[in-house]
């Protein structure tokens, strides 16, 4: 738990981590292992499989214990929250058809190949050259994609006969790897087979055949057929097929790729709760079921939370107004004179002026704690990776707050001599 909280904390990729761990001399007192003298070591491999045994939900009531302890020592910082939602995104490439077709095809030949290896089989010896082939296809439909003398509808057309050519040669790998699956004798494997390692293999290469046929199906869909999909019906990474296409239409990132994440900072810098929104998901969505647990496990203590439009709409409000006594959610649109007057009063006014300080929180998080993109695989790994970003902030905040009473403690002394 100490490594997975400096992990994020520093934001330290696992190469930095293990070093620390075998080298840093506090850090290993922490771990309650000595200095470096006295010869125990941690592998990198070992640090990252026992980490990704950690479970969000674990990370997560750790976080709330810390922040529990902040609030010991500054009681008033739970009187007031302010919350605001970024993009936490998944690390994939910027998908096409092209290159999801590329990706699937590349999963599919590598996995044969080493199946058959295990087989002594020949049938897939010439793999390498059958990806060469659907990545020459792939850098051609994206060099008639770039050529600016084309209008859509002509670059549309040139761009179907490479499609097709790339379709048919990953449905043809697809059906040949399925067909080879099929046949393969499992009661029979050669003496140094693995039947745990073959299964483990087999299941992954029954994935992406899966995913092979998806990605197949949205490019004939979308290119040859001209069909428009909605954002539910694409795929967009077959690594990380959780991943959501949010168009938030802000500069420098109009279009990105991950998930909402929802963060609810108090006075005092403790991100207090957050939330992982699920597809589909907005933020006028999620505000008060968050706000009214996060209201329950604070027994009341929260006087005013302030959110910004984004979180608007008339049942909002009107729920908030009953888990807090000030709920800070400006109107959208034209305002009436009783919002005006509800947005005129001095309580309104200080915490929407208190509010764009959670822009600071979220940068910290983004910037310091990992944030940006999610290094970790799979939705497990997203929820756990959002987790110990948090954790981490929360172990900044409380350090800040220890540092400042030690730091006051020290000038009365001064004071006092």
């Amino acid at each position: 738990m100490v490594l997975a909280s400096v992990r994020l904390g520093c934001d330290l990729d696992f190469d930095a981590l293990a070093d620390l761990a075998n080298n840093h001399r506090k850090l290993r007192a922490m771990l309650h292992v000595g200095d470096w003298e006295e010869g125990r070591r941690f592998p990198r491999s070992t640090i990252h499989s026992n980490l990704m045994l950690l479970s969000a939900e674990t990370i997560r009531q750790i976080s709330n214990l810390i922040c529990a302890e902040g609030h010991q020592l500054a009681p008033e910082a739970i009187e007031r929250v302010r919350g605001d939602s970024v993009v936490v995104q998944t690390n994939i490439h910027y998908p096409t058809d092209a290159s999801l077709l590329v990706d699937a095809v590349r999963k599919v030949l590598s996995l044969s190949s080493r199946v058959g290896q295990l087989f002594s089989s020949r049938a897939w010896q010439n793999w390498r050259r059958e990806l060469k082939i659907a990545r020459a296809l792939c850098r051609t439909i994206g060099r008639i994609a770039a050529k600016r003398g084309l209008n859509t509808t002509e670059k549309q057309d040139e761009l179907k006969t490479p499609y097709a050519q790339l379709i048919d040669h990953v449905s043809r790998i697809a059906l040949k790897a399925a067909d080879f699956k099929d046949n393969l004798d499992l009661d029979n494997l050669p003496a140094e087979g693995n039947k745990k390692k073959i299964n483990r293999l087999i299941a992954q290469l029954e994935y992406y055949l899966a995913a092979c046929a998806t990605v197949t199906w949205q490019a004939e869909r979308r290119v040859l057929h001209g069909e428009s999909l909605s954002n539910r019906e694409k795929v967009f990474s077959i690594f990380e097929p959780h991943t959501e296409l949010i168009n938030r239409g802000k500069s420098p990132f109009p279009l990105e790729f991950g998930h909402r994440v929802l963060f609810i900072e108090d006075r005092a810098g403790f991100i207090v709760d957050y939330r992982v929104m699920n597809q589909g998901q907005t933020d006028d969505n999620v505000v008060v079921p968050v706000m009214r647990e996060l209201q329950e496990r604070m027994r009341g203590r929260i006087q005013t939370a302030s959110f910004d439009m984004g979180f608007w709409s008339p049942n909002n409000l009107k729920e908030l107004s009953k888990i807090v006594a000030v709920a800070c959610l400006p109107q959208k649109g034209r305002l009436s004179s009783e919002a005006q007057l509800r947005e005129s009063a001095p309580a309104f006014r200080l915490a929407r002026r208190w509010h764009p300080g959670i822009e600071s929180a979220i940068h910290a998080l983004v910037a310091a704690n990992g944030l940006a993109v999610c290094r970790d695989k799979d939705e497990l790994g997203y929820h756990r990776y959002v987790a110990l970003g948090v954790l981490g902030r929360n172990l900044h905040t409380l350090g800040a707050i220890l540092f400042e009473q030690e730091r006051t403690k020290r000038q009365r002394f001064r004071s006092a001599a």
